[in-house]
């Protein structure tokens, strides 16, 4: 006697479930950093209007330091509970691994083309803009580009790093350090929010796979 329809397609959704990963590296808490992120680009853009600079750089201060601390909190709860999560102590601990090693590179590369700058036509937005602000901008958004590509688990990295990639592109054309607030500012929350978006999909979907486990 043939299979009935409906314990083929239970058996068939039974493949699926065992066939996705069993720990999701993310979840909502990454959810709300990832929004809270894509909202900094808003303070970001509008320190381009005349006289808020200072008011919306306190406020993005604010808002990193905020997130800084939160994030402390979401790594203390993902290593607590890395027996049951290991896959997303694993991958936090690894990106900020990553993180530290390409802020360190920044950093030298940073000085390094300061120096040389200064000591050829000096140090001014166009040669911050040319030789520091747009390469490392591409640079980051074809490195986040290629994880999110590469690794299915990590696609919300895509809309950083589209975001990332637009600006450092569009470097050569900014004018201004107050067109590259607005630029930058508008860029980073659309891409930031693509981000949380295709984040929330991913951790829905998870969630519903494993809703019995």
């Amino acid at each position: 006697m043939s299979t009935p329809p409906l314990e083929r397609l239970q058996h068939d959704l039974d493949l699926i479930k065992a066939a996705l990963p069993a720990d999701f590296p993310y979840d909502r808490g990454s959810l709300a950093l990832s929004a809270a992120a894509a909202l900094c680009g808003v303070p970001f853009a509008l320190r381009a209007v005349p006289g808020w600079d200072g008011p919306m750089l306190a406020l993005l201060l604010a808002g990193v330091a905020a997130m800084v601390v939160a994030y402390g909190r979401w790594m203390r709860r993902a290593r607590s509970e890395r027996g049951n999560r290991p896959r997303r102590w694993s991958c936090a601990r690894d990106e900020i691994v990553a993180g530290a090693i390409a802020v360190a590179a920044l950093a030298v590369y940073a000085v390094l083309t300061r120096w040389l700058a200064e000591g050829a036509n000096g140090w001014n937005f166009r040669a911050w803009r040319t030789e520091l602000a747009g390469p490392v901008l591409f640079a980051f958004g074809a490195g986040m580009l290629a994880l999110g590509v590469a690794r299915p688990e990590r696609r919300s990295f895509l809309g950083w790093g589209l975001a990332l990639l637009s600006i450092g592109l569009a470097m050569p054309w900014i004018p201004s350090r107050a067109a590259f607030w607005a630029v930058g500012g508008v860029a980073l929350t659309l891409g930031g929010l693509l981000s949380t978006l295709i984040l929330w999909r991913q951790l829905r979907e998870w969630e519903g796979a494993h809703a019995g486990d």
